[in-house]
């Protein structure tokens, strides 16, 4: 047996995978967002979309936040919201909400807005939802690099160089709904 040097040491914690309890805990989750809202499509086994149309925008936040509590206080799991008038937005929002402490898990973004403009300006055109590596290769041959300068795009040129589900990212970064869940769909994990 050879002991590596105290410095050169690591270590590692092996976990095994429960499937059944993933499942389950989804369905708790899922159940709780279906106590806010109505509206609640799946995407994956830990992400979903919550429609709230009809409810008072100015609402929207606080609502966020009491979502969050609910969901940890029944299931134990921490989850960010991010709201948006589009699923590409929404998942934005989700991103900033996670990874941006001043949001506290709750970021509301509008199309237009101030917020939005710096976020989709810092962000890589790979990072969005939808968009693969090589995607954002052929992009870059256009001067196309970062989300805001995708969202600037000819809709109809991004259709010509790529497909209909590239046109309508540059919608949904414009604040127009036109993604459903099929244009998107989640490749199975195994």
């Amino acid at each position: 047996m050879h002991l590596l040097p105290a410095e050169t040491r690591r270590q590692a914690v092996l976990l095994s995978s429960n499937y059944a309890l993933y499942g389950d805990m989804s369905q708790r989750v899922t159940h709780t967002l279906g106590e806010f809202s109505p509206h609640v499509e799946v995407y994956s086994i830990d992400e979903s979309f919550v429609g709230f149309q009809g409810f008072d925008p100015a609402t929207l936040e606080a609502r966020g936040h009491r979502l969050r509590q609910t969901v940890r206080q029944w299931t134990g799991i921490p989850v960010s919201v991010g709201f948006a008038a589009t699923r590409v937005l929404a998942k934005l929002a989700n991103r900033a909400a996670k990874k941006i402490p001043a949001y506290e898990g709750v970021c509301l973004l509008e199309a237009d807005s101030p917020a939005t403009r710096s976020l989709l300006s810092q962000l890589p055109v790979t990072e969005l939802w939808g968009i693969a590596r090589r995607t954002g290769e052929r992009l870059a041959l256009m001067g196309i690099n970062s989300a805001w300068e995708l969202r600037k795009a000819d809709p109809k040129r991004i259709r010509k160089a790529f497909s209909v589900v590239m046109e309508r990212i540059v919608w949904e970064l414009r604040g127009h709904a036109a993604i459903e869940l099929d244009d998107m769909s989640v490749p199975k994990k195994q």
